[in-house]
């Protein structure tokens, strides 16, 4: 497969983007997207792991924001909290997310290449696997810099160039993030709305 490191928004981000759809809903009642088809035995709440037995390959998709509390979390978060301060989004969740990529990639056990996907809070997940597991790549949707970032934190932001970052360019909490990295693709809006919507995954499988 093509290396997606540092191509615009494609066709395959725009798969991803259904997956990560797929991944907000309940483990049992995700759907598959075309040839990949989902795997419920590996997946858990918060990630949906798709394969395609066709090209030897997997996602592994994790959702972010869900509902409204949990996006005026973000903008919360976004602003001036410290990420690691929050029971939401702590060493502990990150750890549990890294421990089931793990068991994923052992079950998989080297027979399908596995990209990396995540929404908002879930992107920053990806980026923690991505730290650890560096040989994976994939893309990463409305992740945002938390306003308040601890040394070691910032630098998977600053340093981790294996996967893409992709922001709607109305989203006002991803587009801090540019900030920091020059290297993200930003997406423009159907409708050219500037809104806190513009965060959604429902918004971006719009484009």
């Amino acid at each position: 497969m093509e290396d997606f490191s540092y191509t615009g928004f494609n066709n395959f981000d725009r798969i991803l983007i259904k997956m990560l759809d797929q991944s907000y809903k309940s483990p049992n009642t995700r759907n598959h997207i075309g040839d990949w088809k989902y795997n419920s035995s590996i997946s858990n709440e918060t990630a949906a792991i798709f394969i395609n037995d066709n090209k030897k390959e997997a996602v592994y998709a994790i959702k972010g924001t869900s509902n409204k509390k949990e996006l005026l979390l973000d903008l919360k978060l976004s602003l001036f909290t410290n990420i690691f301060s929050n029971k939401l989004m702590n060493r502990t969740q990150m750890n549990k997310s890294l421990e089931h990529f793990r068991r994923v990639s052992s079950i998989l056990n080297n027979r399908y290449k596995i990209f990396i996907t995540g929404h908002s809070l879930g992107g920053i997940k990806a980026l923690y696997i991505s730290k650890t597991f560096p040989a994976h790549t994939g893309t990463i949707f409305n992740t945002f810099v938390p306003g308040t970032m601890k040394p070691d934190l910032r630098l998977l932001f600053t340093q981790n160039r294996r996967l893409k970052m992709v922001i709607a360019r109305g989203d006002i909490l991803s587009n801090n993030i540019t900030l920091i990295r020059r290297d993200v693709v930003s997406i423009v809006p159907p409708l050219l709305k500037q809104s806190i919507l513009s965060h959604s995954i429902s918004e971006l499988k719009k484009y």
